[in-house]
Formats: structure tokens, sequence, C-alpha cells
């Protein structure tokens, strides 16, 4: 490994314990203690169980994007899902969820496609999230200045995602068109390839507008499940928070701990969700909920470990057989 990223990786721990040495030191260690003991063992082990339904939700979904270039079942799907979740622990804004991309990789399925298929991912989970955010927001009796920032982006989320779905994206068409014009700076020509293949993959995708509308509602449910279970989280802890402030106001927090700045995000989610719930609980109940909140991403990660070696015992096979084949044909006369 470079020298480089062991001092990025290192810089990054650095900063994930910093933020979290600042918040429990303002927070005071006592007052934690104490909301610590208050816990309702119950309903916390509950609400981690819950978990697993956005996950398994999440890797139905994940068929239901690649089913036109790929075949695998909805348990391998999931299970994928899981490994994932593995690596997004040590990776900056859920970049490990690409290692599915290079674990299914085939001739029907490469690299450039599946890559396409991660970004779109990403798209529709942001425009999942900002969706509850939007409908959370009206039910809030706090004023909040972030209701129209969060309105107006999902709007721009939204126009984003007809356009996708009406251009033509087909050699020659008008969307291969506007990408050459906005992206034809020689320099620019990795970043105009990506964006052509993810155009192609729209192209693919829309062929089945069932299908896309699955993707979508598998999408809003999977978010919901999540928001529901930190619902659950806060009434472990007796934070008197409502469903639909939680509904409104956790989006804010899985957005920052999107952020490349910290080790899976943790510290700034955390800051996040004392800064959003601020009326309605004590900073020290906050930052339990969100090292709870956060703790869920080390139970999913801990459970795609159990499958990881799989996944990479497959590679180095594959590995194998190309060193192999390589030998075969260097010995050929």
């Amino acid at each position: 490994m470079k020298r480089s990223t062991w001092l990025l990786q290192g810089f990054t721990a650095a900063l994930t314990l910093a933020i979290l040495a600042a918040l429990v030191y303002s927070v005071d260690v006592s007052a934690l203690s104490d909301e610590i003991a208050k816990i309702d063992l119950p309903r916390l082990i509950l609400a981690l169980l819950f978990l697993a339904l956005p996950f398994i939700v999440n890797g139905v979904r994940y068929k239901l994007m690649v089913r036109e270039h790929v075949t695998i079942s909805y348990a391998e799907s999931v299970r994928l899902f899981f490994v994932c979740q593995s690596l997004n622990v040590v990776t900056p804004s859920k970049l490990g969820d690409l290692a599915k991309v290079f674990f299914l990789r085939s001739e029907r399925f490469p690299l450039r496609t599946g890559t396409a298929a991660a970004l779109f991912e990403k798209i529709i989970d942001l425009f999942g999230i900002m969706v509850f955010a939007s409908v959370g927001i009206l039910f809030l009796t706090v004023d909040r200045g972030w209701a129209v920032a969060v309105s107006a982006s999902l709007a721009v989320a939204v126009v984003a995602l007809i356009i996708l779905f009406s251009l033509d994206f087909r050699q020659g068409g008008l969307g291969e068109r506007i990408v050459s014009f906005f992206l034809g700076w020689r320099r620019l020509a990795r970043l105009r390839t990506l964006a052509l293949d993810m155009l192609g993959y729209f192209q693919d995708l829309r062929k089945n507008p069932a299908n896309v509308l699955l993707i979508f509602l598998t999408t809003l449910l999977a978010w919901f499940l999540h928001l529901v279970q930190g619902s659950l989280l806060f009434r472990a802890i007796g934070a008197p928070v409502g469903f639909f402030a939680a509904i409104g106001l956790i989006p804010f927090g899985i957005l920052a701990g999107m952020l490349p700045i910290t080790i899976a995000g943790i510290g700034t989610r955390e800051t996040a969700f004392i800064v959003a719930f601020a009326p309605y609980a004590a900073p020290a109940t906050l930052l339990l909920f969100g090292l709870l909140f956060s703790f869920r991403y080390v139970v999913s990660a801990a459970v795609g470990l159990l499958w990881l070696p799989h996944y990479t015992a497959k590679e180095t096979k594959k590995f194998g057989r190309w060193i192999g084949e390589r030998g075969t044909q260097q010995k050929r006369p």
C-alpha cells in the first residue's frame, strides 16, 4: 500500500477519534453513563434485529437492478449486500458497495456496466432519503430553515431523474450528444466514458418500466424501514422524539455520515444528530442515539464477514486459473 494511502487512513482514523472525544467531552461522561443505564434492553435488541429487514430489501433491489445483465438469486444478492457492508466500514462514502460489481463481473456484466449500476444505486438512494426528509419536515412543530433546501433538492432530483429516463441514450442520440458537449474536453475522456456507460445502463433499464417502478418502490421501502428502526432506537433509550420528527431529521445524520472524512461516517453522523434533534433531547441522549445508530453498521459488517471469505476465495481461484492459462499459452510453440 502506498505511503500516501497509509497517511490518509491514519488522518481519517485520528479525525474520527478526535471528533468522538470532543463529543464525549462536550456532553459529560457521567451524563452519558446515566443515559446508557436507562436503556430498555429488550427494545434495543428488537431495534437492532429490525436492521435485517431494510438490508434484505436492498439486496432484493440490487437483483432487480442487474437482472438484465447477470443472473443471481435473491439470497446471493442479499449476501453480497452484507459483504459490502463489511467493506463500507473501512471505505469512505460507502465505496465498498463497488465490491459486488467486482464479484459479479462477467462478459455480460463488465465492470463498466456494474459501475454504472452502482452509481445509479447511489442516485436513487439519495432520492429516497430526500423524499422522507421532505415528508417528515412537513410534520415538525419546530421551525426549520432546512425545509426549503430539502424540498428544492428533492425537486432538482426529480427533474434529473425524469430527464435521465426520457432522453434517447442510444449511439448518436440526444443524450449522448449532450454528454459529449459538456464533457468533450480531452482531459475529461474517462469521465465522459463513465457517463456514457451509465446512460447506456439507463437505456437498458428503462426497457422494462415495471422493473424500474419496483426499483423505486423497494428503495422507498428500504429507507422507510431504516427510519422506523431509528425511531425504535429512540424509544429504546427513552428519548422524547416523535415518529415524524425521526423520519424528518434522521436523514440529515445519514447524509452527514456519507461525507468521506471519517471512518464509516462515525463522528460526523453523531454531530449531525445532536444538532438536528437539539430541541427534542439532551446532547448526551442524542450522542448515545448516534453511537447506537452507527453500531448498526458494525453489526451488519460482522454479518458480512461470514460470507466475505467465500467471495475472496472465488477470486483467488479465478486468479489461479488465469495464471495457469497464461502459463499454458507461453509453453505452446
